[in-house]
């Protein structure tokens, strides 16, 4: 849902994707994100820096508190 984040915690995000490079057997890979996933991939990034060639970013969400207020603001009233 929009907004939702029931049970989605960055640290098992990262913990995922750092399982899935290993389950594919690559040493180091490259990471893009989106929107939030463009502040997931640098979360990635900074806790394995060693498992990242490099970080492709579009459209920012970076979580800043202006950000995290109009996600979680009401679309009611908007055009």
């Amino acid at each position: 849902p929009h907004g939702g984040v029931r049970h989605n915690r960055t640290d098992h995000l990262i913990d995922d994707l750092e399982a899935v490079r290993e389950r594919l057997g690559f040493e180091r890979w490259g990471v893009f994100g989106g929107s939030w996933g463009a502040a997931l991939a640098l979360a990635y990034a900074g806790t394995h820096p060693r498992s990242v060639t490099g970080v492709v970013m579009r459209g920012l969400f970076l979580t800043s508190a202006r950000e995290v207020r109009g996600l979680f603001a009401s679309s009611r009233g908007r055009a």
